[in-house]
């Protein structure tokens, strides 16, 4: 009977999980393709990884799986969502082995626990939710029940065999989910408690216990589990900031230091939260949860508060205390973290919960139909019967119902990116698409895409004018196009150029919000627009304007950048193209860093990248081609006009360490690279200098002196000079001189000056433009017991360094003394 009834439980299970699979939920949320394209390149290089660095930081277990899947079952979502349906549906019968296991002792009542649990777990809302999912949460719970299984078993029944399979499972949970992490001090702590109580038994001797075969079973059950999580624990003693990076990043720690809030009130409410969970308010996120939405039902919230309290009232009982310390540790994850309550981190909660419910229910139906009055089969039968209806029909209409009809849904779930993947892919058919770079790099429309375009080739040209359509979400003149191209049946190439010119792309937006028709979902919601026949006027940019011949760590070469516009004001965007080239074989995927920065290296403005926003991993360059590696900055509305540039460098993601930078020799000279400049706010002169000069400073001539603006309304003894003098960069400066200015009397004696950087640092001469004209404001503090009389300006620049003047001439190429220019006579006052 009960095998049957299980079975019954186990095709319901799989029902609900696999029922309109294909559309509910439409489409994959990001970090479900994120988890897609992973395995999508797993098969396509073969190289498997034991920890995935993006989004945060994956173990790596669900991702192999994946990969099985869409080797086995095709490149789409329901290959993913359907292994995530298996995977719910058998750990049904796993919890109703461990449950069964647990409660051996109690004969038929086990039974009726095991049975209990199960069903739950098949019908609640909340394991119904993930495992339609592809998070590799729900890979925890299967390995977790194992180990608890074996483990239990093994102690019970002195199998020393089966507590190399609990570490073996325990283990491989390593491999799945973080909380997986805490499964190991749980059973730490549950093993302590017996050995504990062991001790206090005999006589508080420990050494009748270190021949207990529960000592002797953990021992092995840790060994093995340590020699199977070898591999990722290497891992993260090399990376150690991808161990703590996502728990570090959710912490409640975190929160309360940004809002100022004690870290012990954000747990306290924490609490008071995740207690709510199985009462009345649970998870507010809609893809976790219809919002609000308890943990469980009425039914199973009254099974679960019962059960809590017979397993509290009976804790030194070994399978109450294992279940409570279950529970308690798996809603650390939760408890500790901000969102609460979380279902996703709290998953691990769901097989103590659902046994919790088990023995509450049990003893309900125990307390309202005594045994010896009612026959044990019909009770059974009955409260069986109750849990599957009520529990099963409010899944069912919560999750297929009001769930699945959710307005937000469509957004939640990604469902514009798949609609719009869907239109390019019919586009490409029969002419070239194209899209912008934003969207093209969004893993839910790239997932969908990879199949059919399988090839990123940089562009070399691109004829002009040629008509595309453009199928976008949003337009503006910042962003970059992607461009496809196939001819079916075989697979498509796309084109990643370096972007259009402001102006092109301004007068592209301008022409699709006129010709532009909407895109519209399956729901006939907008998501998109789609423009025929834009003739784009693709750049011919082989090549960069800025060329170089950077090297980083002998693989990955820097050969150019493209700067566009160099003059700009704050607010505005400015867009650095990178030219990158593959020098050797590269086994990771570098982020590229990029700081936009001040004269004196103060950084305003950062943006850290995998190249091509993540879609051109930096592991499948070929060898050779040129990468253009597009960046769009808004320079800060509150920038200082002056002269700005970009810190350039390379770093792998999950250590930080950044590549570096070497020399012609292969030495190692740095680890960034300055590029630039841009010029922000106004710095040409309004009008040309009151009095002009032709004198020149370098050998050869690297700036001259325009001429100059002297007022001496001030010039009394206490007050001030004002000189402004205008350089212009007569070629591209190598070193930032220093300008200095001295007022000497009519015996040479230097009476004051002022020696800093044209316009005070903000623009210094190595960033200057040849041809570029620059006003360079000094003001000259008088001393107050100056005599009145007749002083001279001395004007030069020299090498802060070691003080070297630069040669001063006039315009027929003769010396001026000392290296400096001497101005006009000023007359001051007393």
């Amino acid at each position: 009977m009960f095998l049957l009834i299980l079975v019954t439980i186990i095709l319901l299970a799989a029902f609900l999980r696999v029922h309109n699979l294909d559309g509910l939920p439409p489409a994959l949320y990001h970090d479900e393709a994120v988890n897609g394209l992973d395995a999508h390149r797993l098969l396509e290089t073969g190289r498997p990884a034991v920890f995935y660095p993006r989004n945060g930081g994956r173990e790596p277990l669900h991702i192999y799986f994946q990969a099985l899947a869409l080797l086995l079952l095709g490149h789409r979502a329901w290959s993913l969502r359907v292994l995530s349906a298996l995977v719910g549906t058998l750990t049904v019968p796993l919890l109703y082995r461990l449950a069964r296991e647990l409660f051996r002792s109690q004969g038929q009542r086990a039974g009726l626990i095991g049975l209990l649990a199960a069903a739950v777990l098949a019908l609640t809302f909340w394991h119904v939710h993930f495992s339609r999912l592809t998070f590799r949460a729900l890979y925890l719970l299967p390995l977790a029940i194992t180990a608890l299984w074996l483990f239990w078993r093994g102690w019970q029944r002195r199998r020393f065999r089966l507590f190399l399979g609990s570490g073996l499972a325990l283990g491989l949970s390593l491999y799945t989910y973080l909380p997986a992490r805490l499964l190991p001090l749980m059973l730490a702590s549950f093993i302590l408690a017996q050995l504990t109580a062991g001790w206090w038994r005999n006589g508080r001797q420990w050494r009748p216990l270190l021949q207990t075969p529960l000592l002797k079973g953990s021992l092995v059950t840790a060994v093995l589990s340590l020699l199977v999580m070898a591999p990722l624990g290497l891992y993260f003693l090399t990376h150690p900031t991808a161990f703590a990076q996502r728990s570090g990043d959710v912490s409640i720690l975190n929160t309360a230091a940004a809002t100022g809030q004690p870290a012990l009130a954000l747990l306290g409410q924490n609490v008071l939260r995740v207690a709510r969970m199985f009462v009345d308010e649970g998870d507010l996120n809609l893809r976790h949860n219809l919002p609000g939405r308890p943990a469980l039902d009425p039914l199973a919230a009254l099974g679960f508060w019962a059960g809590l309290l017979v397993a509290l009232r009976r804790l030194r009982q070994p399978p109450f205390l294992l279940l409570c310390l279950w529970l308690l540790f798996m809603l650390l994850p939760t408890l500790l973290a901000f969102e609460a309550p979380h279902f996703l981190r709290a998953i691990g909660a769901l097989p103590p919960v659902a046994i919790l419910v088990a023995v509450g229910l049990a003893w309900l139906g125990e307390k309202l139909f005594p045994p010896g009055r009612v026959n044990d089969s019909l009770r059974l039968a009955g409260i069986l019967a109750v849990v599957t209806l009520v529990i099963g029909t409010l899944t069912t209409t919560d999750y297929f119902q009001r769930w699945a009809h959710a307005p937000a849904l469509a957004d939640k779930f990604d469902l514009p990116e798949y609609t719009l993947a869907q239109r390019v892919l019919a586009l490409s058919e029969r002419e070239d698409v194209a899209v912008p770079l934003r969207l093209y790099s969004d893993p839910p429309f790239l997932f969908y895409l990879e199949p059919t375009f399988q090839q990123v080739a940089p562009v070399e040209s691109w004829p002009a004018g040629r008509p595309v359509s453009l199928v976008y979400e949003h337009l503006d003149t910042a962003q970059t196009l992607v461009l496809f191209h196939r001819r079916p049946p075989t697979s498509g190439v796309i084109y990643v150029p370096p972007p259009l010119d402001f102006q092109t792309m301004a007068a592209l937006s301008a022409a699709a919000t006129i010709s532009a028709q909407r895109v519209l979902d399956e729901s006939g919601q907008p998501v998109g627009w789609e423009m025929a026949n834009a003739a784009m006027a693709m750049p011919r940019l082989s090549t960069a304007s800025h060329a170089l011949e950077e090297n980083f760590a002998g693989e990955i070469g820097l050969v150019g950048y493209t700067l566009s516009p160099e003059y700009v004001q704050p607010g505005q965007p400015v867009q650095l193209v990178l030219y990158w080239q593959r020098r050797a074989d590269i086994n990771a995927d570098y982020r590229v860093f990029i700081h936009l920065v001040t004269a004196a290296y103060d950084k305003i403005a950062q943006q850290d990248a995998e190249p091509l926003a993540g879609v051109f991993p930096t592991s499948l360059w070929p060898a050779g081609e040129v990468i253009a590696d597009p960046y769009t900055f808004v320079v800060p509305g509150d920038a200082v006009p002056g002269k700005y540039r970009f810190d350039v460098g390379l770093y792998r993601p999950v250590t930080g360490r950044r590549l570096p930078l070497l020399n012609g020799a292969g030495k190692a000279v740095g680890d960034h690279l300055l590029l630039g400049a841009i010029t922000v706010g106004t710095v040409l002169p309004a009008a040309t200098p009151a009095v002009t000069s032709n004198a020149t400073f370098g050998e050869p001539p690297l700036i001259r002196l325009l001429g100059y603006d002297l007022q001496t309304a001030q010039a009394k003894r206490g007050g001030a000079l004002t000189l402004d003098l205008y350089w212009q960069a007569l070629a591209t400066v190598p070193v930032d001189y220093t300008v200095f200015v001295h007022l000497l009397d009519e015996s040479g004696a230097i009476v004051s000056q002022r020696d800093v950087m044209p316009a005070d640092g903000r623009s210094p001469t190595s960033l200057w433009f040849a041809g570029e004209t620059v006003r360079d404001p000094h003001q000259l503090q008088l001393p107050a017991g100056l005599p009145a009389g007749t002083y001279r300006l001395l004007v030069g620049l020299y090498r802060p360094a070691s003080g070297e003047r630069l040669v001063a001439q006039d315009s027929q190429g003769n010396e001026f003394p000392d290296r400096a220019l001497l101005l006009a006579p000023v007359d001051i006052a007393p």
